[in-house]
């Protein structure tokens, strides 16, 4: 399926208008007016009015980046909390409890110049391990 173009969606929001047609009316407007293009159906026309009330514009990468920013200032809040509870736990706990990515947690707090917890364990040798396991 061919996108559209800037352009035309502007177009689609000017034939809604004050919400005075439906989306099937519109869809059936543009497509009549297009009649060179593939038909858009009347979801596309309303995927097209919910991004433009929800930014103020017909681009996509308007909404993507608002969306991307809102989780990312949720995973910090989360993560920085959960740090701070708990500043000895490693990576792979914190994924586990908190049912965020690793690899998310890591650039987290990475951003926010904290390093993670790396646990050094003791060289011990193998009759202390057998100790221990015992």
């Amino acid at each position: 399926m061919e996108r559209l173009s800037v352009s035309e969606k502007i177009e689609i929001i000017r034939i809604i208008g004050d919400n005075t047609r439906s989306f099937r009316e519109t869809a059936r407007e543009f497509n009549r007016r297009h009649r060179n293009r593939p038909p858009i159906s009347m979801s596309t026309v309303s995927r097209i009015n919910r991004i433009f009330n929800d930014t103020g514009s017909v681009s996509i990468s308007i909404l993507k980046r608002d969306n991307n920013t809102h989780r990312d200032n949720w995973y910090d809040e989360r993560v920085l909390e959960y740090f701070r509870l708990h500043p000895q736990v490693s990576l792979r706990v914190a994924s586990v409890d908190l049912n965020i990515n690793k690899d998310n947690i890591h650039r987290c707090l990475k951003k926010n110049n904290i390093k993670p917890f790396k646990p050094k364990f003791p060289k011990t040798s193998e009759k202390d391990w057998k100790n221990v396991l015992k």
